[in-house]
């Protein structure tokens, strides 16, 4: 989340009495800067977490890649896939997951 957006939050909770800035040992622009940077680095956490995620589910689907079968065209029996197709079949997921990582950091 932006900062902008951030602070546009903390100040509509100050206005609704959510959150008060008054009546602690610092200055009210202070206190509002501390609220800020919790947030963001709530958000920050909680974005490293998504990642972490993603990056642990693309590993065990690189380690599943490597038992999986397909149909061969010819003999229409079972075979495990070749390394062209498990490259391809990785770096077509690596691609999604970096999008959906691309989308975390760029919100």
């Amino acid at each position: 989340m932006k900062r902008e957006m951030i602070e546009k939050v903390v100040r509509v909770a100050v206005e609704r009495n959510i959150v008060t800035l008054n009546g602690f040992n610092i200055p009210e622009e202070e206190r509002f800067e501390e609220i800020v940077a919790v947030i963001q680095e709530g958000i920050k956490e909680k974005n490293k977490k998504s990642i972490e995620a993603f990056v642990n589910g693309f590993s065990e689907y690189i380690l599943e890649t490597a038992k999986c079968t397909t149909e061969d065209d010819s003999t229409g029996e079972q075979r495990p896939l070749t390394s062209e197709e498990i490259a391809e079949t990785i770096y077509s997921e690596y691609w999604r997951v970096q999008g959906e990582i691309d989308d975390i950091l760029s919100e």
